[in-house]
């Protein structure tokens, strides 16, 4: 998911250099950021000859003490955007409470999150394909 975030960067925007900020979360996977960097870097690389263009990979707190707010919005965002595509939104038995803040952020965003935005939008929100995107990885091995 995080490849195509970037893989969009690419495509529709000229830029140098990316930044990366995740949310410093500890589980039962290890997760090494600087892996995260190369590995990401060297897709970018194979699929756009575009060498280096992730500087950085940074964790970032996003509760308690010294916070990163931002990562709160995007979860946020991310938790309206699911429920409205995943079909909560439709239920009876959804939050009012949900539902209020959905339409709080559509009237924000000026769009409505069941749909993709535009590239040109301020709010960009957009469906990956799994199965076209698994054609073209198929297509690129055979090459």
């Amino acid at each position: 998911m995080l490849y195509q975030s970037v893989k969009r960067l690419v495509e529709y925007k000229d830029i140098n250099s990316i930044i990366i900020l995740l949310d410093d979360k500890f589980n039962r996977y290890p997760f090494h950021l600087s892996i995260l960097k190369k590995t990401l870097n060297g897709a970018i690389k194979r699929d756009y000859k575009k060498a280096d263009l992730i500087s950085n990979v940074e964790p970032r707190k996003s509760s308690g003490e010294n916070c990163e707010s931002m990562i709160q919005i995007v979860d946020i965002l991310i938790g309206a955007i699911g429920f409205v595509r995943n079909g909560y939104y439709s239920e009876q038995s959804a939050s009012s409470e949900k539902k209020e803040l959905v339409s709080h952020i559509e009237n924000l965003a000026n769009t409505k999150l069941i749909y993709d935005t535009g590239m040109n939008s301020p709010f960009s929100i957009w469906t990956f394909d799994v199965e076209k995107s698994m054609i073209a990885k198929e297509k690129r091995r055979k090459k």
